[in-house]
């Protein structure tokens, strides 16, 4: 009764709307959706519709029988006699108990409701027959014998579950216990038999809604049957149930699993109310047109953007909306047709001055033709401009890249860049010269190999890889300690920066390097990395000590101290005793 009655609200709202009648193509598929047979007729008892599951039961094509008689697919004469009897009355909504229906060739249990417009007049009836043949087999095999029952019992493809009815000492009762299930019981469920058998409702389901006890209780005390579909929480499904009750303290149910088709019909029920709404708040122009281009339809966007009615589009073409003659020589709805797939393209309009993104979608009846095309514009104009902008600002990106490129591999010097890491302790390398990486951290390789290996870690990481090849390099043992001054300072400086690397067993390569670094600030103000400059001047070192002596001399040049185990202050180029006078530079 419950989908009579959705099926009911449904009939009722399409033929307030005029869908009835002219648009069945449009909303048919919700009759198509459900699991029983429908048949829809006019006050004369002419057929108008019959639903994919009539249809199947019949052997017949949907249009095969439109406007004839019900005889044409009744042949029960007392069923018939039953129904033109019925027509007669003033009752809404007619029950027709289970019978064996020799049109459908099963047993089908039905219902008539009265359908009529929204001012009360009638204009048709819509019967809806429910197949109740496995029900009426499940019966009739427990009834017959065991043997029979186990087959059906196994077989069937609804759930199947005896109980006991538990009753405490005062007859009262208050829970039930499972006795047997079939497979497809366990298939609905996910739980296996053996769990189930001689263990509670509360054991299994706790959590089951309280009338679901009701309901059983009621059955196993008065003994009828009672149909019904409800949501479990426990399961998360929408179950249509049978229970019945084949022996005293006793139930059996039988349970079909309609969650999707209860999700299609509420889903259908809500598309209904908010289809209009949501084709109308879209900003872009939609319309429906049918296979030669006729229209439709469009939503408040198209009607808006060619300034017309609902009433001025009938009857007319597309392309006329656009004040052509004839069809546009590139289509999007023409391909669409030909393919019976959806098509798209991207043009230049010249009546509506503007790039589309034009797109169309096929309606396609059950012989696979295109009944109905949708057809969806989108203004891309601005999209357009952007996208020739973004192609300019990508050219110029690319020249000042080059540029930059040639600059860096010209430039006589290395060139480093750092951030900050994750622990914001140390340096660590965003960019390092190939050549820098070879000359000072005994790295080689292609170059970008090279850079690849030094990215991402600190100069202290790099100087321990050498250590572990038995190499050394008290060169670089100084440049974290200049990265912490000039950060400390805030501004760029300059540094000479001397020592040894050793990248053989032989003698090492003696390096006197003038430095220059940048810190570098985010908008908070805080430092976040460092960018560096150097060139080798170790080819140049008795200008540089006399430059370092007459800058310490008359302080424009500041020793730095470290506590390295490389070096005291930045001018010493290896180790001195702790004993002996730091005051001049040592050369080699």
């Amino acid at each position: 009764m419950n989908e009579l009655e959705k099926l009911r609200k449904l009939t009722q709202t399409l033929t307030s709307n005029g869908y009835l009648t002219d648009q069945t193509n449009a909303w048919k598929y919700a009759f198509d959706s459900v699991n029983d047979a429908v048949c829809i007729v006019n006050p004369s008892l002419k057929i108008k519709f019959l639903n994919k599951i009539f249809c199947d039961k019949i052997n017949a094509h949907s249009d095969q029988y439109v406007n004839e008689d019900l005889s044409f697919i009744f042949k029960d004469l007392d069923f018939l006699d039953e129904i033109k009897k019925d027509s007669i009355g003033k009752e809404n909504t007619i029950h027709y108990a289970e019978s064996f229906r020799t049109s459908l060739n099963g047993w089908y249990e039905g219902w008539r409701h009265s359908i009529t417009t929204n001012t009360g007049k009638l204009i048709g009836y819509i019967y809806v027959f429910t197949n109740v043949t496995q029900r009426k087999l499940a019966l009739e095999a427990l009834k017959a014998s065991e043997s029979n029952y186990r087959l059906l019992f196994d077989k069937m493809q609804d759930g199947f579950a005896l109980h006991e009815m538990l009753f405490d000492d005062k007859g009262v009762p208050y829970d039930y216990k499972f006795l047997k299930v079939n497979d497809a019981f366990e298939k609905l469920t996910g739980l296996k038999a053996e769990d189930l058998i001689n263990r509670t409702r509360t054991e299994i389901f706790p959590e089951l809604e309280s009338s679901w006890l009701s309901i059983f209780i009621r059955v196993v005390m008065t003994g009828e049957s009672i149909r019904f579909d409800n949501y479990s929480s426990e399961l998360d499904k929408q179950l249509d149930v049978t229970a019945f009750s084949p022996m005293p303290g006793h139930f059996a149910c039988i349970f079909s699993d309609i969650t999707e088709k209860t999700l299609i019909t509420r889903h259908l029920n809500e598309t209904t109310e908010l289809l209009e709404g949501v084709l109308n708040a879209i900003p872009d122009i939609i319309g429906v047109q049918d296979s030669n281009h006729n229209l439709i339809k469009y939503n408040k966007a198209g009607l808006d953007f060619f300034n017309v009615t609902s009433e001025d589009i009938k009857g007319k073409k597309c392309f006329e909306m656009m004040n052509r003659d004839e069809n546009c020589d590139e289509c999007q709805t023409r391909i669409c047709k030909a393919t019976k797939a959806p098509a798209k393209l991207e043009r230049y309009i010249e009546e509506l001055k503007g790039w589309y993104d034009c797109r169309s979608y096929p309606i396609l009846n059950h012989a696979g033709e295109v009944t109905k095309v949708i057809e969806h514009l989108r203004d891309i104009s601005d999209s357009k401009r952007d996208q020739a902008k973004q192609q300019m600002y990508y050219q110029k990106m690319n020249q000042a890249f080059r540029r930059l490129k040639f600059m860096i591999t010209a430039v006589d010097g290395y060139l480093w860049e750092k951030e900050k890491g994750a622990l914001e302790q140390d340096l660590v390398h965003t960019y390092v010269d190939p050549s820098m990486c070879r000359e000072f951290f005994g790295i080689h390789g292609e170059d970008e190999a090279v850079c690849q290996q030094a990215y991402g870690r600190t100069t202290s990481e790099l100087l321990c890889d050498l250590r572990d090849k038995g190499l050394k390099n008290t060169f670089g043992s100084v440049c974290s300690i200049t990265d912490k001054h000039c950060e400390e300072q805030g501004v760029p400086c300059e540094y000479f920066e001397m020592g040894y690397v050793e990248h053989n067993k032989g003698r090492p390569n003696w390096f006197i390097v003038r430095v220059r670094k940048t810190p570098i600030y985010n908008d908070m103000g805080e430092c976040t990395g460092m960018l560096g400059f150097a060139n080798n001047c170790s080819e140049e070192s008795n200008a540089i000590k006399e430059l370092l002596e007459l800058g310490l001399a008359d302080g424009r040049i500041k020793q730095l101290a470290t506590d390295t185990d490389e070096a005291k202050i930045y001018w010493l180029v290896k180790k001195k005793d702790e004993g002996k006078s730091l005051n001049h530079l040592d050369f080699p």
